[in-house]
């Protein structure tokens, strides 16, 4: 999602700029890039984008989940499955001890 004002000479330029970069190098778009304009209502843009983010994100990766509702119990709510991804912190000065790949 990609933040601007229309009246600027270069509408959401840096979101323009990371959507077709991420596409450069192996990215795959979950749905289009969204572009909010402060001009307008950029909370109102946002809340639609967001919303076609979950379901796609669900889509994706939850198909066979039922995801828990907010008025039920979290006790109660399944188990995602495992995610082939993880974040890794390492602190500033530091190397990982492997070298990370763009290339899958």
């Amino acid at each position: 999602f990609g933040l601007g004002n229309k009246q600027y000479e270069h509408y959401n330029a840096m979101g323009k700029f990371f959507d077709t970069a991420l596409e450069q190098v192996g990215g795959t778009r979950l749905l289009p890039l969204g572009l909010g304009d402060d001009d307008a209502d950029l909370e109102a843009d946002f809340e639609t984008w967001k919303e076609q983010m979950w379901k796609s994100l669900k889509k994706k990766y939850c198909q066979d989940v039922v995801l828990p509702s907010k008025t039920k119990d979290l006790m109660d709510a399944p188990q995602l499955p495992d995610c082939e991804y993880k974040i890794q912190y390492h602190p500033q000065g530091t190397r990982p001890q492997q070298n990370i790949s763009l290339d899958h």
